[in-house]
């Protein structure tokens, strides 16, 4: 996916659309079928989520696949979620791996 120079990754941002809808101007592109760990927080607001709260759950997340020993491929998928109530909700996917020993 992408063609990123070495050490550099490629961004893609998006939107869910209904099943089969074709919309000018954009690519579709479906999410691999797989098995994705899924770490799910939210925030007071979406400053507040995009800034340390992520970054506390990111700490969290490879925490937690070290004691399991788990690893992720390159592919990872950040889904963000309308604010409401005040509450800011997001999502981080990643695809693990067995760290062999």
């Amino acid at each position: 996916m992408g063609g990123a120079k070495k050490d550099h990754c490629t961004y893609l941002a998006g939107a869910e659309v209904e099943y089969g809808s074709v919309i000018e101007g954009y690519t579709v592109f479906e999410l691999p079928d797989s098995d994705y760990l899924v770490c799910g927080f939210e925030a007071v607001n979406f400053e507040e989520l995009t800034n340390s709260a992520v970054y506390k759950a990111q700490t969290f997340m490879e925490r937690w696949m070290k004691e399991h020993k788990l690893s992720t491929t390159d592919f990872a998928v950040e889904m963000y979620y309308p604010v409401t109530d005040g509450r800011a909700y997001m999502e981080h996917w990643v695809q693990p791996v067995p760290i062999k020993e």
